[in-house]
């Protein structure tokens, strides 16, 4: 996965005021969505790039092996894998 590419997620995780607790990688696309959890709307969505988000938090390496079509969710500090339904 290249430190460049695009990924979706939120203003309000770029700014610091939330943090990842969801992660898909999108069967459709192969897309990256980095989120919060809770629901947002389009003009919440921002544009970063993956580099960027590892900086933010550092355990989303973690997540680099993750498959197209799995999301991960987290409550604490463990990362729970599973399909995306």
């Amino acid at each position: 996965m290249a430190a460049d590419l695009a990924v979706i997620t939120l203003h309000r995780i770029l700014g610091r005021e939330r943090a990842v607790l969801f992660v898909s990688h999108d069967a459709d696309d192969g897309g990256w969505q980095f989120l919060d959890g809770q629901p947002s709307a389009v003009d919440d969505a921002a544009v970063a790039g993956l580099q960027q988000m590892f900086l933010l938090d550092p355990s989303l390496a973690e997540l680099v092996g993750l498959p197209e079509g799995w999301c991960a969710r987290r409550a604490n500090t463990a990362w729970q894998r599973s399909p995306i339904s």
